[in-house]
């Protein structure tokens, strides 16, 4: 019989898919022409979406299967917000629908898409934090 695998090698799971999802937008913006930006838009708000489920695991809160990046942030513990904006939430949950189905490769999508590879950085740089500060706090 097959056993599950625990809490801490699923939160891995979560992160290292979050991380292939950021190195996939890296590459795919290499491209630079012909670049499918909407692609881009969608792998980096995957990041995102996969990091915020690893802190919400690790810090055992349930989460619903869900893209808002708004409502995930919003499960997080009180002290662990993240310093995105309404708006940038906003703009980052719309890239987890929207690029599949808006192939535009335009100048919008090309501004769109490296503020969502920075917001990407930006977001798991700060919840690289978190995942850190939760882990010296649960060690003592």
């Amino acid at each position: 019989m097959n056993e599950l695998p625990d809490q801490n090698t699923i939160i891995v799971q979560w992160i290292q898919k979050a991380e292939n999802d950021l190195i996939a937008a890296n590459q795919i913006i290499a491209l630079s022409k012909n670049c499918p930006f909407d692609t881009v838009c969608f792998h980096a708000q995957q990041c995102i979406e996969k990091y915020l489920k690893a802190l919400l695991l690790f810090h055992k809160v349930d989460f619903p299967k869900s893209h808002d990046i708004d409502q995930l942030i919003e499960l997080l513990p009180n002290d662990l917000k993240t310093p995105l904006t309404l708006e940038e939430r906003s703009k980052i949950t719309y890239y987890a629908v929207a690029s599949r189905v808006n192939t535009a490769r335009g100048t919008q999508f090309r501004v769109w898409a490296t503020e969502r590879l920075t917001n990407s950085n930006l977001t798991i740089s700060c919840l690289n934090c978190f995942f850190e500060k939760s882990y010296v706090s649960s060690t003592h």
